[in-house]
């Protein structure tokens, strides 16, 4: 049931590192599906382990880089990113569930619900609503409306506290695969193309 939540208390959200299995659940068109992931938060870093395509994503804020690596292959790809970008600042939410891991929850702070037997407040921004640990930045669930798709990311087995250090580091003994791919102007480029193609 939904309540109303005052100002100062979505002031004092509290920061709290994370491990979790995540499901991805998506409906409403061709591409429906589920998907597993392992997730790692802590304070400027993130690490997402694809249990199903065998891929890790590492996201560094502090070095401005995403590092993908290839378990099979022993390879990884470095993307830099510009720190002053969107892509940073949305913690390239669109690959990633679109949860900062330092940052705030995203979104208008609109009351609190149960979810999976936890207190939860809710916040709506956009074609999202999501659902955090009352008055932290642990999420439990996060809703997204693409279109006629409906995707449903849901956290569970969650355990608070630091995950190891060695987890946001590219494994020792992967090379590197090709150059560093700058987004920023990847992504500049795409819509250079896009406007002369008009």
């Amino acid at each position: 049931m939904l309540g109303l939540v005052s100002i100062s208390m979505a002031q004092n959200i509290e920061f709290k590192p994370f491990t979790a299995d995540v499901t991805i659940s998506s409906s409403g068109s061709m591409y429906g599906g589920t998907q597993t992931q392992r997730w790692y938060i802590t304070k400027g870093k993130k690490r997402i382990e694809s249990i199903d395509y065998g891929q890790t994503t590492i996201i560094r804020r502090d070095k401005n880089v995403i590092w993908t690596t290839n378990p099979q292959s022993k390879t990884y790809l470095e993307t830099h990113i510009d720190p002053n970008g969107q892509t940073l600042k949305s913690d390239v939410s669109q690959t990633t569930g679109g949860v900062n891991p330092s940052d705030r929850p995203v979104g208008t702070l609109s009351g609190t619900e149960t979810i999976g037997g936890q207190l939860a407040d809710r916040y709506d921004g956009g074609n999202s609503s999501s659902y955090y640990m009352h008055g932290t930045t642990v999420p439990l669930k996060i809703v997204t409306n693409v279109g006629q798709m409906k995707i449903v990311d849901e956290f569970r087995n969650i355990q608070i506290g630091d995950p190891a250090p060695d987890l946001f580091e590219v494994p020792s003994g992967y090379q590197k695969e090709g150059d560093t791919i700058d987004l920023e102007k990847q992504q500049e480029e795409l819509h250079r193309m896009m406007n002369q193609a008009r």
